[in-house]
């Protein structure tokens, strides 16, 4: 349950235009970090191997989205 609140939590950005959905906006999350050479992620079916390569096509995120990102994180309890 805290998984799927934390995870509509960035929903703003993806109605703010960042993204097309949340998965995109995490895959493109993902390859904005230069610091990360591979990516790992669960794909089960062609769709989802499709738009994880249509996502990764988009580019990473600008740096908007990342700080609107990094706003969402911060309101996290650890």
């Amino acid at each position: 349950a805290t998984d799927v609140k934390r995870g509509l939590a960035f929903m703003p950005l993806v109605e703010a235009g960042h993204a097309g959905s949340l998965i995109e906006l995490a895959i493109r999350y993902v390859i904005s970090n230069p610091a990360l050479p591979t990516t790992e992620i669960g794909i089960a079916t062609l769709e989802e191997l499709q738009q994880a390569t249509a996502a990764v096509n988009k580019g990473p995120l600008s740096i908007h989205a990342l700080a609107a990102i990094k706003k969402v994180q911060a309101g996290f309890v650890i």
